[in-house]
Order: structure tokens, then C-alpha cells, then sequence
């Protein structure tokens, strides 16, 4: 299930209505289970398994998942949230907060001259150090991209509230992940477009840049 809003709250409840879940697992991805749908989707979301680059309820993660000062640093951030909007913050809010804490280490980098030194703000939004993002720490890779944990989350009930819980974290991963030895042959290839890359991979098996990371293709 990917997708958001009103449609993601449809698909769920017509899933169970239709019996779809005597013959199917549901897994959610991104905005499917946002924290802001949560309550809307009702109580048959709990258990319901997601991957993502942000987690809410980080603080309830298995013991030793995280140190003490990620936790101190997340429970900070979503305790502010919470008094000035009353709700668990979502995902979109908690990347526009980092955007800026980017944004302000960079421009303090360049002593706020940000029209004298372009070059250097860009170079210095390369160089920050964001391992104190409230999500967990990132980095941004030569490419812009940032460099980050994913998790893989669980919907739970805490305190009354139904959230998304970590029950495993992937540290560190690019957006080459399994393909990082492909990664410059990767970003040779043209820019995407109607043409490209080719529906049937087959110049791109020929390339040895097939969908696996050994860039072979299925026969």
C-alpha cells in the first residue's frame, strides 16, 4: 500500500471489507501510514509492518537500539512539536525542521555572505554535520542525496496513541544501497524520460546494468 490521504484511508477500509485480509498480508510504505492517518485508519492498523526514513515513535524502539542522547534529542523535538500543535509530529514537519537546520549551519559557515559566497554555502549544505537531526543522523552524499537511516517500522498503541514503532534500523544507507560499486556507471546513464530507461531493461542487461546489483538480468 503506497499512497496517502483520503485514498490510503479508502484502500485500508475496503481491504478488510472485501475480505482481503483472510488472503493477504498489507504492508504500508512512507505516507501510507503517516502518523496523521493513523487514527483515521482505526484500530485493525496496529501490527501493520512499513519502511521509512522517519519513525515517530522512535523512543519506544527495543532496548539499545539507539543511545540515550538520540532519544533525549528526538523526545526534545517531538515535545515542542506537541505543545505548540498538539499532535504527534508527521514526517513533512520534522524534514522542513532539518531543511532549515541545514540551511542555518551552511549560512553561519559563510558568516551569512550568501551572495558573495555561493560556491562555499553549497559546499558548505555538503559538508554539514547533521548528526543531530531529530529523525536520526544524515548525511548528504557528493550527489545532494542524503545518506540516512531507513526503518523498518510497526504500528503500536503508546500512551494512548497509535504510532509508528522501529523494530530494525538500517544505518547509513545511500541511494545506491546494493549498487554502490554500480554507482557511476549508474549516473552516466541519460536523464530518465519517456525513452529512457527501455521498458524491457534489455539495453541495459547489454550495459550490465540490470535490476540486481550484479547487474545481471533474468533470463
Amino acid at each position: 500500500m503506497n499512497t496517502a490521504g483520503s485514498d490510503a484511508v479508502a484502500l485500508f477500509k475496503q481491504f478488510f471489507e472485501f475480505g482481503l485480509d483472510k488472503q493477504l498480508k498489507l504492508f504500508g510504505f512512507t505516507n501510507a501510514l503517516d502518523s496523521t492517518s493513523l487514527e483515521t485508519l482505526g484500530p485493525k492498523a496496529v501490527g501493520l509492518i512499513s519502511g521509512m526514513h522517519y519513525v515517530e515513535g522512535l523512543e519506544y524502539a527495543p532496548k539499545g537500539m539507539f543511545t540515550q542522547e538520540v532519544i533525549d534529542r528526538w523526545l526534545s523535538f517531538k515535545k515542542a512539536y506537541m505543545q505548540k500543535y498538539n499532535e504527534v509530529p508527521p514526517c513533512g514537519a520534522e524534514q522542513g525542521y532539518v531543511c532549515l537546520m541545514l540551511y542555518n549551519k551552511a549560512v553561519l559557515a559563510v558568516n551569512g555572505d550568501i551572495e558573495n559566497k555561493k560556491r562555499e554555502l553549497l559546499d558548505a549544505l555538503h559538508a554539514a554535520d547533521m548528526s543531530d537531526a531529530p529523525r536520526g543522523p544524515f548525511k548528504l552524499d557528493e550527489y545532494g542525496h542524503a545518506t540516512q537511516n531507513v526503518y523498518i517500522r510497526q504500528v503500536q498503541k503508546h500512551e494512548g496513541r497509535m504510532v509508528n514503532v522501529p523494530i530494525k534500523a538500517y544505518k547509513d544507507v545511500s541511494q545506491f544501497t546494493a549498487y554502490e560499486n554500480m554507482k557511476d556507471d549508474y549516473m552516466a546513464q541519460p536523464p530518465s524520460s519517456r525513452d529512457y530507461p527501455p521498458g524491457d531493461c534489455k539495453e541495459l542487461c547489454e550495459n550490465g546494468l540490470g535490476p540486481y546489483p550484479d547487474g545481471k538480468c533474468p533470463k
